[in-house]
């Protein structure tokens, strides 16, 4: 390829260098105060189909014989938790041909174009002309509505979320949790599986591809019959065959019928907000009901999480309820199931009734110690739960509970926080897990729930206690993927990139072709300026997620390098295409356009580019 003139190049180096995309030749390496830890992203769609994918049926199989709780279900949060947007989604959500709202100099705007909703986000001058904008299509509505919803947005077989989100408390569209103006890749977000095992359905084609089809990607898009009761095949083939002594049928199912662990695991396996790590080898799509819950997760809590303190500090349901004295001593009678029928939700009408009669098949209607007037002074009168389980703050927030699930005779009105973990505290597994299953699983879950821990709060004590745990799983287990890629972190915040380097490549390695892995590996190599060994990473990683900017910039960058300008050009069309909204993206092609002698474009680029800087773009 004929290389750029010498002034393009010198031209082109400047606006590089401003832009940013060569900062580490200038920085040395980075330092924990500039360079937060990179939380590795949550699993990706799973590479390989499960275990009993042909033992599935879909709920509609179930309706032919379980009419009337299919009905209630399909009005059930859980019955729609997942769907592609149209005039009847169950949801409720409306469907509006323009709505727009403004957060930290940003227009985010959900509007209607036939059938498609298009998310947006805008930077516009102060008279209201738009100078930048990426839009989207949406694909599906994630969440059932009752306490609000995200978006996904399907591209060549990779999901990801909207940075808008709808609220059902406010009854509009807002931020979605963990967006700010400071994210430079907004539609980026890619969902994996830990969301999709527990808000949605079954995926029909596993591993997702580029060929995959919006209409083909699930094979059941909302929660449905077999993630509580089982896979359905063999349950229905039995009863077709008109088995003249059906009886009690072990192929199906029944919760009520398990044990408490194995009952409460169905809940727990989506609705335990704690330090979850999944075992050696699985994918959240592997638990099935009547599987103890250490089957495919670990779920490791602070040490006084649920003592007697706990109450004031914990935010999930279960570890509220976990701590309450009701549950503590019902001998385990006490379980989700007890007010929540998971087949149909009561009327708002029948509300204040039906959680009275919960809590009467325990408690006794004498036996409130509250004053009459008192207890009519509630709203609605005379209830159990507007005493004992009020409202609580963080609507907002993913994750965390809404209604007080300590169930404590006197609650205080206050959400709690998820708290540090403290020096001297300690994790340990709940329901006492570590006593099941193998020593080297314990060693390596409490590593990588440490590891998560010093993500949110990296003090000095947590991280040093860290890397030893990391570093003692890796004498036994070297080729973990996982604690690789958290061993790599760690050194790349403490500013060892060489380490880092090398823990990387054993990491891809181990699990090659994985996206994040890839992308580690060449973000390394480019920090360190080997160029050579960044390219190959960087187009494999953008082939298996071509949705990444910054991975897209530095393979500009890296390309200019190598002084094949016009790929350098296209790749930096692409990076603004992906994240138009950022003006040392815009700056790059600019000077990439400038040297190609493409002066009247990169004039619009400047342009676009200087307005966006006057109003903080």
């Amino acid at each position: 390829m004929k290389p750029l003139p010498q002034r393009g190049m010198l031209l082109l180096g400047l606006v590089l260098l401003a832009g940013g995309l060569l900062w580490w030749g200038g920085r040395g390496g980075p330092t924990p105060a500039d360079t937060p830890p990179v939380m590795p992203d949550r699993p990706l769609p799973v590479s390989r189909p499960a275990r009993d994918a042909d033992e599935f049926v879909g709920s509609r199989a179930c309706a032919d014989c379980h009419d009337e709780i299919a009905q209630t279900y399909a009005a059930h949060p859980m019955g729609h938790s997942t769907a592609r947007l149209g005039p009847d989604d169950p949801a409720g959500i409306p469907l509006v041909s323009e709505f727009r709202f403004e957060r930290a100099g940003l227009s985010c705007v959900v509007a209607q174009q036939g059938e498609i909703q298009i998310h947006s986000q805008q930077v516009r001058t102060a008279k209201g002309q738009v100078i930048a904008e990426q839009s989207v299509p949406i694909a599906f509505r994630m969440g059932s509505g009752r306490h609000g919803a995200s978006y996904l947005v399907h591209q060549q077989g990779v999901l990801r979320q909207s940075p808008i989100s709808w609220f059902a408390e406010t009854r509009q569209f807002d931020i979605s949790p963990g967006f700010d103006r400071s994210s430079t890749a907004p539609f980026e977000r890619q969902v994996g599986d830990d969301c999709l095992a527990c808000h949605t359905g079954r995926l029909q084609r596993e591993p997702l591809g580029f060929e995959v089809d919006t209409n083909a990607l699930f094979a059941e898009e909302a929660i449905g019959c077999e993630r509580c009761h089982g896979p359905g095949r063999a349950h229905i083939e039995r009863y077709q065959s008109r088995d003249p002594h059906p009886g009690e049928d072990s192929r199906i199912v029944n919760p009520a019928r398990l044990e408490p662990a194995l009952r409460d695991a169905i809940c727990l396996q989506c609705h335990f907000a704690g330090n979850r790590i999944l075992r050696e080898g699985k994918t959240p799509w592997d638990f099935r009901p009547g599987e103890p819950l250490e089957s495919v997760w670990l779920v490791l809590l602070q040490a006084d999480d649920l003592g007697p303190d706990a109450p004031e500090k914990v935010v999930s349901h279960v570890q509220q309820t976990f701590s309450s004295r009701c549950q503590q001593e019902s001998s385990g009678r006490l379980s989700c199931f007890t007010c929540h029928d998971p087949h149909r939700v009561p009327r708002a009408e029948e509300v204040p009734a039906y959680y009275r009669s919960r809590c009467l098949t325990c408690h006794a209607p004498n036996s409130c110690q509250a004053p009459q007037t008192e207890r009519q002074s509630t709203e609605p009168v005379d209830s159990c739960i507007a005493c004992h389980m009020p409202k609580l703050g963080a609507a907002n927030v993913a994750h965390s509970s809404r209604t007080d699930h300590r169930i404590s005779r006197r609650p205080k009105v206050q959400q709690g926080v998820r708290k540090k973990l403290r020096e001297g505290v300690g994790l340990v597994f709940f329901d006492q897990a570590d006593q099941r299953i193998p020593a080297r699983e314990v060693t390596r879950a409490k590593a990588l729930a440490l590891a998560r821990e010093a993500y949110r709060n990296p003090e000095p004590w947590l991280l040093r206690a860290t890397e030893a745990a990391l570093g003692d799983v890796r004498a036994t287990q070297p080729a973990d993927a996982e604690v690789l890629t958290m061993l790599g972190n760690q050194q790349r915040y403490a500013g060892d990139l060489a380490t880092a380097r090398r823990f990387f490549s054993e990491a891809n390695a181990a699990r090659p072709d994985h996206p994040e892995t890839l992308a580690n590996l060449a973000e390394i190599c480019f920090q360190l300026g080997d160029y050579q060994a960044a390219l190959p990473l960087l187009d494999r990683a953008l082939r298996l997620n071509p949705f990444q900017a910054d991975l897209e910039a530095r393979r500009t960058a890296v390309l200019v390098e190598f002084e094949r300008g016009r790929e350098a050009l296209e790749s930096a069309r692409r990076a603004v295409s992906l994240s138009p909204l950022r003006s040392e993206l815009l700056q790059t092609l600019e000077g990439l356009l400038e040297a190609h002698g493409q002066f009247d474009e990169a004039a619009t680029m400047r342009q676009r580019r200087i307005a966006l800087e006057r109003v903080g773009g």
